[in-house]
């Protein structure tokens, strides 16, 4: 069996993206004779899969994919763009295989690979929803918010694709419900963590004293977000709660952010003007766990009204698996991952005075432990190898279904 695998993000860029697509490939590729990658880069991780070809696509870009995306969803991919197919003549493609394609942006290349190729089934993984967030204040981010609304729209209307991947039951349901998709069409296929990594946090452990000492924040009580520094994120949430922080006095917290880019995490600290902050930029996987353990507290501050009122976010795994105290907005996907994890502070979702007060809680914590079995116990079933036999059940059945 095969799989082409489209991805439309920066795979080197180290976000909730990139996480799941390099997970999902790592896993299912085990079981494949072959994966195609299309994609404008490649990470170091996906690199190592022996299995993988890559397909270098420069042209994959925003700038690219959104009028194309718009056009195809209007037009109902009337037309077969010769780009599309060129790159993929280089190479057989059995009959036993099937295209997944990560987010709609990729749903204009995978349904134009699938004409030329015919009968190749299209499986739509669905990081998110456009409908279900908010708009970016900045005015490109929300043209780009209202175009991915109509593409979305008109895809799900014009459902050409054989299958779609959710990562929650809950998305699962306001997907068909909203749609009116058929039930059978949807598979829900959640984000992993690497339990392997869950054997070296003692190695890991060692690193935390140089870290501090390196950042200056020897000393300090830090709290450390990781993720995307988005509004619907939070992350403005978390400025203003710890604007809070400050003005109550604690100068000895300092705020950690891990995020993708930087400049504009930076542009919104300075605004809020935060004093305690750093930041830092797309940190590697093989070395996020040296400032997770550098920390105190991790926060999660998702807000209520998004898209995270449907699915969890995959860093709680990495969260988890510190054993560090956890401060998160109370939603129902961070809620039912957490619920046998000790120490945690779930906050009034949307409330930067309820975060506030929940992170000076979480940092009275500092010293509670929690054993490995119980970490074990929560992790274990979201073992990318898990995940990969759940998607590789999908593959087999879409294309049983397909004939």
């Amino acid at each position: 069996m095969y799989s082409i695998v489209i991805a439309p993000n920066d795979l080197r860029v180290y976000d909730g993206t990139t996480v799941r697509i390099t997970g999902s490939i790592t896993s299912v590729s085990r079981n494949l004779d072959e994966v195609l990658l299309v994609s404008k880069s490649i990470n170091d991780e996906l690199n190592a899969v022996t299995n993988l070809r890559w397909i270098k696509a420069g042209w994959m870009r925003p700038l690219t994919l959104y009028p194309l995306s718009l056009i195809g969803a209007l037009t109902r991919h009337k037309v077969i763009t010769p780009i599309f197919k060129k790159p993929l003549k280089w190479r057989n493609i059995s009959k036993s295989c099937v295209i997944h394609a990560h987010s709609i942006l990729s749903l204009t290349v995978a349904i134009n690979i699938k004409k030329y190729y015919k009968d190749m089934p299209v499986i739509l993984d669905i990081h998110g929803l456009s409908e279900l967030n908010p708009s970016y204040e900045f005015l490109v981010h929300r043209v780009l918010t209202f175009l991915s609304r109509i593409i979305e729209k008109y895809e799900f209307r014009n459902l050409l694709i054989d299958a779609i991947i959710v990562a929650s039951d809950r998305l699962k349901d306001y997907l068909c419900s909203r749609y009116k998709i058929p039930r059978y069409m949807v598979f829900t296929v959640t984000d992993g963590i690497n339990v392997k990594l869950l054997s070296e946090i003692d190695a890991h452990k060692g690193k935390s004293e140089a870290i501090r000492k390196s950042l200056n924040i020897y000393g300090k009580k830090v709290e450390t977000y990781i993720g995307t520094p988005s509004y619907f994120h939070g992350f403005i949430d978390l400025l203003k709660a710890m604007k809070v922080i400050e003005d109550r006095g604690s100068d000895d917290i300092v705020l950690m952010a891990i995020v993708p880019k930087m400049g504009y995490a930076m542009s919104l600290a300075r605004r809020a003007h935060i004093k305690n902050i750093i930041v830092l930029e797309n940190i590697p996987r093989e070395v996020l766990y040296d400032y997770l353990l550098a920390s105190d507290v991790l926060v999660i501050p998702h807000r209520k009204g998004t898209l995270f009122d449907y699915v969890p976010s995959n860093k709680l795994f990495d969260y988890i698996s510190t054993g560090k105290p956890i401060v998160g907005s109370d939603l129902p996907g961070i809620r039912y991952i957490l619920h046998k994890y000790e120490p945690k502070v779930l906050v009034r979702p949307n409330d930067p005075e309820a975060l506030a007060s929940g992170i000076l809680n979480a940092i009275q914590m500092e010293d509670h432990v929690i054993s490995w079995e119980v970490i074990w116990a929560i992790l274990s079933k979201y073992s990318w190898s898990n995940v990969g036999r759940q998607l590789l059940d999908v593959y087999k059945e879409v294309l049983k279904r397909v004939g």
